[in-house]
């Protein structure tokens, strides 16, 4: 990705078909290729909602995540890549 690894983990990043897409954009990327979720994919994507998600993303649930990022260190869990 071109990132240092530190930076890289305080956002979700997916790559597919060469693209690498983050935030928000990468949520809805994951949950439309997930059976389960494709319906709030779907809900999320529509126009003016997939603002507002990445709005919630990059204020409430990146920082979140990034605050649980040193415990998945300590514990040593691979970084995923396809």
């Amino acid at each position: 990705m071109g990132k240092p690894a530190n930076a890289a983990a305080r956002r979700l990043h997916v790559r597919q078909g060469g693209r690498v897409t983050s935030g928000g954009e990468a949520f809805v990327m994951l949950w439309a290729a997930m059976p389960r979720y494709r319906g709030v994919a779907l809900v999320v994507a529509l126009p003016g909602r997939q603002h507002l998600a990445g709005v919630i993303y990059d204020r409430i649930l990146a920082p979140w995540l990034y605050a649980r990022h040193p415990a998945r260190e300590r514990r040593n869990c691979p970084n995923v890549t396809l």
